[in-house]
């Protein structure tokens, strides 16, 4: 209780899979505000993100009544939140940012719940709002071949690694490609040569 966390790395490393997995293994709910999404209404209104916590508190008001455990509250994808720490506005579009970065800091600082935050670039600036930090990078070759025996059960060791050596794909590409070939499986009935 009252705990965050910030994810940070590499772009399509798998921090916001990480984030639903960390939540089925504690079986814990995810309360998810994909923050590039409401990006314009957060720089219309900043008092936007503050109604988001009120959002969370009500979520976990009604997981806490059907005693469940506690949500986790991820705000994915905070790339223009954290990229910078804004000390001294030069636009009035760092003028926005630094007061939600503001918002953030209050509102973080009572935080009663489990936050995850996610996003590609981290100032370390920020580094006292959360308790946890964890860099994601490029996965090596050997967690590459383990993606792709993971999700495609029948590929062998030795085919599995094939890919990794020949391709150079970052974990969500791979991704991509086992998406095609299980769909594929599925509408052909037989596995890719």
């Amino acid at each position: 209780k009252g705990v965050c966390f910030v994810f940070y790395g590499l772009a399509s490393s798998g921090k916001k899979t990480c984030v639903y997995n960390i939540a089925k293994q504690t079986n814990r709910g995810v309360y998810c505000v994909d923050i590039d999404e409401i990006e314009k209404p957060l720089f219309d209104n900043p008092a936007v993100l503050g109604a988001l916590f009120d959002e969370y508190e009500r979520y976990c008001e009604i997981e806490k009544a059907k005693q469940h455990e506690i949500p986790i509250f991820l705000l994915n994808s905070c790339d223009f939140l954290f990229e910078k720490k804004i000390f001294t506005p030069e636009s009035e579009m760092d003028l926005t940012i630094k007061r939600l970065q503001e918002i953030f800091i209050e509102i973080s600082d009572d935080f009663e719940g489990i936050m995850i935050v996610t996003t590609d670039v981290f100032d370390e600036a920020f580094e006292n709002q959360f308790h946890y930090k964890l860099k994601f990078v490029e996965p090596g070759k050997d967690t590459k071949t383990k993606i792709w025996k993971n999700k495609l059960e029948w590929l062998d060791e030795t085919k599995a690694s094939d890919l990794t050596e020949k391709y150079e794909f970052n974990a969500d590409e791979i991704n991509n490609i086992i998406k095609k070939v299980q769909i594929d499986e599925i509408f052909e009935g037989r596995v890719p040569s």
